[in-house]
């Protein structure tokens, strides 16, 4: 039996439970192939636990960077591994001073090219989508990896194995007890959509580089000025979640990383989901194959009219492209084994 702990800033009774949410539902199935897992919310606690494998979130809370590392040491020893699993949003790390303390850096997406993680290009080695963006060095004492630890970056798994069915807040430890396996919601969603667009959202993050793409999209929607097409502020998650029911499309730009709720919350609502390129990670499940589960526009969005007109023109040639992504996100979903691959290649691999 191979032990594993877990430590975690996401507690099971909260509704973000998300980043190892998949872990947490299959844990009784990993367990019965040899795999005992435990999560911990304080790495006080775990300090003192011996196991084969650690996983530590890269968001837990500490003092500071020294202590970070004393416990990274403290923990690790010639006969387990420790595992530094980061939950940020972005395919970019900023955690490579603590690569020799660890035996991997888990990623939800990585970067195709790796060899970019070894660079300090400043903001750029942290969202590489920036390109266009006028200069900025919030990242100048980012530290790059060192080629000799390269091979220590792994993919993880996106919050595309999170529930994306509705719950109340006061719901969420009720749904982590008795998880089921995503409901099939194919024939609850309207053939006959009424609603080509519903964009919504916080659009100023207080940062005009990471908010860029959701106001440029906000800008081109508000131009084009048709009457089915939904903006406006948050609204009630449930009436949100109803809204995308009948809508056509769905946009869904980078913020602080690539990859967010909405691609998914849009794909369960078989929208059509159009998003920046993506054609520079890797991630698991990757539900973003353009033409084929997505429509990718430039990383500037300049394409992004252009493109919803020939959509909505040609709208019954594009549902395959949502039932595609739709089949391809329940199959994940609900598919025990893909995952358990997934998740013993890793431990495998370090």
């Amino acid at each position: 039996m191979i032990l594993i702990s877990i430590l975690s800033d996401q507690k099971l009774f909260t509704r973000n439970f998300d980043d190892f949410f998949p872990i947490y539902k299959w844990k009784n199935n990993l367990f019965k192939e040899g795999y005992k897992i435990k999560f911990y919310y304080s790495h006080k606690n775990i300090s003192a636990v011996k196991s084969d494998i650690y996983i530590i979130s890269n968001r837990c809370r500490f003092e500071n960077r020294v202590e970070f590392k004393a416990f990274l040491k403290k923990i690790k020893n010639n006969t387990n591994k420790v595992l530094l699993f980061d939950a940020s949003d972005t395919s970019g790390i900023v955690d490579f001073d603590l690569i020799d303390y660890v035996d991997a850096i888990i990623k939800k997406q990585v970067l195709k090219n790796k060899n970019l993680y070894t660079e300090n290009n400043y903001d750029l080695s942290v969202r590489p989508w920036l390109s266009k963006m006028p200069e900025n060095q919030n990242y100048k004492d980012y530290i790059p990896c060192p080629i000799s630890s390269i091979e220590k970056i792994k993919l993880g798994w996106n919050i595309g194995l999170c529930d994306y069915r509705y719950f109340p807040s006061y719901f969420g430890l009720i749904r982590n007890l008795y998880i089921r396996n995503l409901k099939n919601n194919a024939d609850d969603i309207l053939e006959n959509k009424n609603i080509l667009i519903s964009f919504r959202g916080s659009f100023n993050y207080g940062n005009n580089l990471i908010s860029f793409q959701r106001n440029k999209v906000l800008e081109i929607l508000k131009k084009m000025n048709k009457s089915n097409i939904i903006l406006g502020k948050v609204i009630h998650k449930l009436k949100y979640l109803k809204e995308l029911k009948y809508s056509k499309i769905g946009i869904s730009p980078f913020g602080w990383g690539e990859i967010c709720y909405r691609d998914f919350e849009l794909i369960y609502n078989k929208a059509i989901l159009i998003k920046p390129s993506m054609d520079h990670i890797e991630t698991y499940p990757n539900l973003f194959v353009d033409n084929e589960t997505y429509i990718k526009i430039d990383w500037d969005v300049t394409d992004l009219e252009n493109k919803i007109s020939y959509i909505e023109l040609n709208y019954n040639d594009y549902k395959r492209i949502s039932n595609n992504a739709y089949q391809l996100f329940m199959y994940h979903q609900n598919n025990y084994n893909s995952f358990s691959n997934h998740f013993k290649n890793i431990i495998k691999s370090v």
